[in-house]
C-alpha cells in the first residue's frame, strides 16, 4: 500500500462543489506521514479539514466533494503574488502484484 497527495479542484459544472482529481496523483510513499511532512515543506502550513481550526479563506469543502476519498488538507498557494485556499487528499493505493515468469 503506498499513500498519495490528489489535487482537489473546484467542479466545472456545479457551482460550490470541488472533485479529486484523479489524473494528478503524486508521487508513492509508503509511510503517510512522511508524505505530509514533504507536502508541509513544499507549501508550508497544512490544515486537516475537521481536525484543526481553519484560518479566514479556508473551508471545510468536505461533503461537497465529488468522489472523495482519504484525509483531506487545505493549505495557502502563492499564485502571482496572491495567496490562493488550495486543497488535497491523501489516498491510499494498493499496489498491483506482478507475478514472475
Amino acid at each position: 500500500m503506498t499513500y498519495h497527495e490528489s489535487r482537489i479542484d473546484p467542479s466545472h459544472s456545479t457551482d460550490g462543489e470541488w472533485v479529486q482529481n484523479q489524473h494528478d496523483i503524486g508521487e508513492g510513499w509508503a509511510d503517510e506521514d512522511n508524505l505530509l511532512s514533504e507536502c508541509s515543506q513544499n507549501v508550508g502550513r497544512l490544515y486537516e479539514l475537521g481536525v484543526d481550526e481553519l484560518p479566514d479563506g479556508l473551508e471545510d469543502i468536505r461533503g461537497s466533494i465529488h468522489n472523495q476519498a482519504g484525509r483531506i488538507f487545505g493549505y495557502f498557494g502563492d499564485s502571482g503574488g496572491e495567496l490562493l485556499a488550495r486543497y488535497f487528499a491523501i489516498v491510499e493505493i494498493e499496489e498491483e502484484e506482478t507475478e514472475d515468469d
